[in-house]
């Protein structure tokens, strides 16, 4: 049978088979073997080209490579069971680290407090100030959400996790203690479907998505959920989302955590703006796309 298989495959994925099992990606299948039994384990960035060049070609060889998501209950399930699913890595790691989220090394922080001051002047920009209201689509643990009401704004956070909506509703309790102008509050809700919420159709000034809309099911349909959620003239903001390439640079961590995981093009996603009814678009980065950097819009509903 594996034979008659194998037959029916492509030179290319013969190739791929061929490569994947070959003496050459030998330290990229121990590393697999490895990384398969724990999410934390440390690698280099050479490290993370085998391991995931080598899952990359089997998983090409095999007919998974691209990853297809056809089963949206599946999809649904696989996100909401995030935290609990990764291997060698407990859900008291995972609180802990939502809890404290963005402050996880030097290095981290400050590239997350950059992005944040990126989207901070995105809103001011667009003369989005507090304390108007805004929608987070994908939310995770709200911390970005939560730096947003301090700030004054009035804040609702969604999430398709209801546990990562459980942690994240601890920082109300926290807004409250620092006697903050803003308001804030959450939701378990899937991207594609935001727009259901009651009573929210037409009530916000902004929307944004930071590092999410690519793990969304349908990410079209999660744009226009997102339009029909703003006021006219309303403002749809796309923080740090990944370029073409991260579909290949993310593979390994998406095999691991059984999530979704892709990377855009830029024209695809210009043209699904435009149909869910945002007439200006700005993009803001990259100026010139080379399929790498991270996409950072605004667009605007007429």
């Amino acid at each position: 049978m594996t034979e008659i298989v194998q037959s029916k495959k492509s030179p290319m994925r013969r190739l791929a088979r061929t490569l994947s099992a070959s003496p050459l990606m030998k330290r990229g299948r121990e590393l697999w073997e490895q990384n398969a039994l724990q999410w934390e384990m440390p690698l280099t960035k050479w490290d993370k080209l085998w391991c995931g060049g080598y899952i990359i070609l089997k998983d090409y060889s095999d007919h998974i490579f691209p990853p297809k998501f056809e089963d949206q209950s599946k999809a649904y399930e696989n996100e909401i069971n995030y935290t609990k699913s990764l291997p060698g890595y407990s859900v008291e790691q995972a609180r802990v680290a939502c809890s404290t989220k963005p402050l996880w090394g030097a290095k981290n922080s400050t590239r997350y407090m950059a992005q944040f001051n990126q989207l901070y002047r995105m809103l001011e920009s667009a003369g989005v100030r507090p304390p108007q209201k805004l929608l987070e689509m994908g939310c995770g643990c709200g911390w970005m959400a939560e730096f947003l009401a301090t700030a004054g704004y009035s804040v609702v956070g969604t999430s398709i996790s209801p546990i990562e909506i459980n942690w994240a509703k601890e920082k109300v309790a926290a807004l409250a203690c620092k006697q903050a102008k803003g308001q804030l509050s959450f939701l378990a809700e899937p991207m594609e479907s935001v727009d259901n919420i009651p009573g929210a159709r037409g009530t916000f000034d902004a929307v944004y998505v930071y590092e999410a809309l690519h793990h969304a099911y349908d990410w079209r349909k999660s744009l226009q959920a997102s339009s029909k959620l703003l006021k006219k003239g309303g403002w749809l903001l796309l923080a740090n989302e990944p370029n073409v390439l991260h579909t290949f640079i993310s593979y390994r961590v998406s095999r691991l955590s059984k999530t979704h995981e892709i990377g855009f093009h830029r024209k695809e996603l210009l043209q699904e703006l435009k149909a869910s009814g945002f007439d200006r678009i700005d993009v803001l980065a990259p100026k010139w796309n080379n399929w790498i950097r991270a996409f950072w819009i605004m667009a605007q509903k007429s």
